[in-house]
């Protein structure tokens, strides 16, 4: 029986890097400590059986700063993709509580890192139960769709010459431009704890969160870096979601007639780049 000498060399390889993912990803004994993690000493052994001493740190201290860098840097991406909910809970809590504990039930497989968080809105409301676990949904599913306004593509918007033959055209709404259910009090609430710091937020009281009104539709959009919203009736909210689609203005003449104002409002949405036209040759 012949051994091939490759594929030998091949299984020692993926066997250490499974071993070497298995330990950076284990989570750390202390998020606040800046000291090398402390590990078993049937680990440490390991450890010195695989990596050298180097001229300035032994084994563990080597791996171990691996082991540090991949928690922080992950924790730093989700603090910077939910920052009404780190204000919400403070770095501790949020590190503690959410960060580490989703880490470890959703471990990133993704080179993109801003999409280490996707499911998280839907983790808190599975996993956490405390009385504010209802605010903490509310407010990663803004985070989340704030966050994701950041990559939105941005299509020419309509011109001159589509608004001269605009009711034979498809007409369709610009991906920065989200469309949402929720409730006014939340919105502020969130508005005005991303004014200040986590830090101002761990000495101060939070701001006043209002007794939660019915809910509305409004359009979230992001104007010079700022986060913005806008409340819609349902007439214009409905148009707004048929262009999510696509669709020719004849089509949705029934919505039309049910809104007041359609016409300039339809021309202030155009102004603002909301509109597009993506199939610009069809008559």
């Amino acid at each position: 029986m012949s051994i091939n000498p490759q594929s030998l060399l091949q299984h020692s390889l993926c066997d250490r890097q499974n071993w070497f993912a298995s330990i950076i990803s284990s989570p750390l004994d202390s998020l606040e400590s800046g000291r090398f993690p402390i590990y078993a000493k049937e680990d440490g052994k390991k450890i010195r059986a695989i990596i050298k001493q180097g001229p300035d740190l032994n084994a563990e201290e080597r791996i171990g700063l691996y082991q540090q860098q991949y928690w922080w840097r992950l924790l730093n991406v989700l603090q910077k993709l939910y920052p009404s909910l780190l204000r919400l809970y403070g770095y501790k809590d949020f590190n503690e509580q959410i960060a580490v504990p989703y880490l470890m039930d959703h471990r990133p497989k993704h080179w993109f890192l801003a999409n280490i968080g996707h499911a998280l809105p839907e983790w808190i409301a599975k996993h956490i139960h405390e009385k504010s676990a209802a605010i903490a949904v509310q407010l990663a599913q803004l985070d989340q769709l704030y966050e994701n306004l950041t990559y939105a593509l941005r299509h020419a918007p309509l011109s001159t010459e589509d608004g001269a033959n605009i009711e034979n055209r498809i007409l369709a709404l610009q991906p920065f431009v989200v469309l949402t259910k929720t409730t006014m009090a939340i919105l502020e609430f969130r508005s005005q704890l991303l004014k200040n710091s986590c830090d101002h937020w761990q000495q101060n009281d939070f701001p006043k969160l209002s007794i939660p009104s019915s809910i509305s539709q409004f359009v979230l959009f992001r104007n010079a870096d700022q986060d913005c919203f806008e409340e819609m009736s349902m007439a214009r909210y409905q148009i707004l979601q048929e262009f999510q689609h696509g669709t020719r203005l004849d089509n949705i003449q029934p919505l039309i007639e049910e809104c007041d104002g359609v016409f300039e409002w339809f021309c202030n949405i155009a102004s603002r780049g909301w509109i597009y036209s993506p199939y610009k040759n069809l008559n």
